[in-house]
């Protein structure tokens, strides 16, 4: 075999670096040289101007947004008020209008969205409701979301979030609802809110949380009797606990507290047929609590409690209360200041009947003890009357009457007993 030879490779020469001359030392320094620091400022300045110019632009472009949001809902209110004033004979028209207005409603919400931290909360909250009006549940969604996140205010927080419970109700999406409804109770009720102090005080705490569960019931679909009973005895309780602290001077407590018993009203009767039987020391102690806001507000001429005038136009109307006693017929605002509840009767035994159930459930609120009672009777050739007057010192009286109105030219007896609170 052939010997081989190992050869082992050149290695590489060295790399000489001649330095032939330093560097000059600038003649002056940075400060000392006026061209070099013009050369500075130049592109300082061009830094400057180039960032001033892009925040210019930026802002210009949101501040076009906002304008836009703002113009779209404007021009989304026009339309409906068009819509409000066509002859149904031009249904063409108004298919092409509604069509629009369920655009421009659309086209508000992805603005808005583009600029969303730039947008209140207050005008989040009129989106979200031009949207459910119009079906665009995800859009309005969305805008129910951005003013809960945005407002530092808990009454606009709690509102946002029923819409946004309802919003999801009607989107079916039921467990998404029901996390909405208990977030509503709680920020209610805490004592802080978003990092700071729930300024709410005690009887607008309970009272939300009584509007809530009102609300949980007239939005449900086809609720059963254990759903009706949880959420309409709640709401009672604590319109309980409201009222223990409530100041029955105060419109804007009353006003959502009317709102609240509204729509109860609506589901008393149902309760009053569904398992676990109703507490009636509740159900009493509520209307007792009613009785007592409408005394309340009588030395304000029952202002609170006047809804939509019984002869449009006429100056001297009666008003529909916005609160009815319970198995009321009708309960008005008459034009002379008088609060007034009436119920049809059919003898004289029912108007007996009645007139006592009013006088001793009266008499048996605590919150209206130490009442005073007087009873007198009338009669004239029409009519035969027996009151019972209920006065609280320093309060208004409140006027019990059973009526018998006598068979007179070929027209029917007729029975009724009236409720009547009056400002002296």
């Amino acid at each position: 075999m052939a010997e081989t030879e190992s050869v082992t490779p050149d290695q590489p020469a060295g790399l000489n670096v001649v330095v032939l001359k330093m560097p000059e030392k600038p003649a002056k320094r940075l400060f000392r040289d006026p061209n070099r620091l013009l050369s500075l400022a130049a592109f300082v300045f061009s830094v400057a101007t180039g960032v001033f110019a892009t925040y210019n632009t930026w802002r210009g472009s949101r501040d076009a947004a906002i304008e836009s949001v703002s113009k779209l809902t404007d021009q989304y209110y026009e339309g409906q008020s068009k819509l409000a004033q066509l002859n149904p004979s031009q249904q063409a028209y108004i298919n092409l209008l509604r069509t629009t207005l369920r655009s421009t409603a659309l086209r508000a919400i992805n603005q808005a969205s583009v600029v969303k931290t730039s947008i209140d909360e207050g005008t989040w909250l009129a989106l979200a409701q031009i949207n459910d009006n119009e079906n665009n549940l995800a859009a309005s969604e969305t805008a129910w979301n951005a003013a809960t996140e945005a407002t530092n205010d808990i009454a606009v927080y709690l509102f946002g979030m029923r819409g946004l419970a309802a919003n999801k109700l009607r989107q079916g999406d039921i467990a998404g609802a029901q996390t909405a409804f208990e977030n509503t109770i709680g920020a209610a009720l805490k004592d802080t809110f978003k990092g700071g102090r729930n300024n709410y005080p005690p009887e607008y705490r309970h009272v939300e949380v009584a509007a809530t569960e009102a609300f949980r019931l007239t939005s449900a679909r086809a609720p059963d009797c254990a759903f009706i009973a949880e959420h309409f005895d709640k709401s009672l309780r604590h319109i309980a606990e409201a009222h223990a602290t409530a100041n029955l001077s105060d419109m804007g407590y009353l006003s959502m507290l009317l709102a609240t018993r509204a729509g109860l009203s609506f589901l008393r009767s149902a309760r009053l047929n569904c398992a676990p039987v109703v507490d009636k020391d509740l159900l009493a102690a509520d209307d007792c609590f009613g009785i007592d806001e409408v005394i309340g507000n009588a030395p304000f001429a029952f202002i609170g409690f006047r809804g939509a005038p019984e002869k449009a136009g006429d100056a001297d109307t009666d008003f529909f209360s916005l609160y009815y006693l319970s198995g009321a017929d009708s309960c008005l605002v008459t034009s002379s200041s008088t609060f007034r509840c009436t119920w049809p009767e059919i003898d004289e035994s029912d108007s007996d009947a009645r007139a006592n159930e009013l006088v001793n459930n009266l008499t048996a609120c605590k919150n209206l003890a130490g009442m005073t009672k007087t009873t007198f009777a009338r009669e004239n050739s029409s009519r035969t009357m027996q009151s019972t007057s209920l006065r609280l010192e320093n309060r208004a009286t409140i006027r019990i009457t059973r009526s018998h109105w006598k068979n007179k030219d070929g027209s029917p007896a007729e029975w009724g007993v009236s409720l009547e609170v009056t400002r002296s």
